[in-house]
């Protein structure tokens, strides 16, 4: 009588330790940082308000706020 088991698939290891082999689902693709992430890695903890919402709902743009050091500051995405 065959099992009827369900769930993941055994990994194939016919080319271990061959980068080129790794699907391009696992390799994470280097993206440069953008302001946002810059910002909040030199200054944590900074609160960021949302000035502006338009546009349609599959392609909004967005006005975000955000003071530092007594400046505060816009942008647009």
């Amino acid at each position: 009588m065959k099992s009827k088991r369900r769930g993941k698939r055994k990994h194939e290891e016919s080319s271990l330790g061959d980068p080129s082999s790794v699907s391009s689902s696992k390799q994470k693709a280097h993206q440069p940082k953008n302001a946002v992430v810059t910002l909040n890695e030199l200054k944590p903890g900074l609160e960021y308000n949302l000035v502006e919402h338009k546009g349609p709902i599959h392609m909004p743009t967005f006005v975000i706020e955000v003071e530092l050091n007594g400046e505060s500051f816009q942008g647009k995405e």
